[in-house]
């Protein structure tokens, strides 16, 4: 799967939403940031704002995650991206990454 964002602002760290912005749970993603974009994607308490989990803990390529931005090779121009994880509306810090695991995994 090859996804553009641009200026994409997820935030499910509010109220009583605990889930992840974008989950990638098989295959490959390429994820390319738009040229000068800004894009946040920030989770609740137990997620990853960018949650990849590898289901049997082994490295598999058929499993990867790519992030790569627009921009000129000077890295002038280059989107940018804010992945984190939050608990509740008081902004603290949480117990899961930005960008990988959560700190509970459900298969859903």
């Amino acid at each position: 799967m090859n996804i553009i964002i641009g200026g994409l602002k997820i935030n499910t760290a509010k109220g009583e939403l605990d889930a992840s912005p974008l989950a990638h749970k098989s295959g490959i993603l390429n994820l390319t940031l738009a040229e000068n974009s800004a894009n946040e994607l920030i989770a609740g308490a137990f997620h990853a704002g960018l949650e990849k989990n590898d289901v049997n803990g082994a490295p598999d390529e058929t499993f990867a995650l790519n992030i790569d931005s627009q921009g000129d090779g000077a890295g002038a121009g280059w989107g940018s991206l804010t992945a984190k994880s939050l608990y509740g509306t008081i902004g603290k810090s949480s117990y899961s990454a930005g960008i990988g695991g959560a700190a509970v995994y459900r298969r859903h």
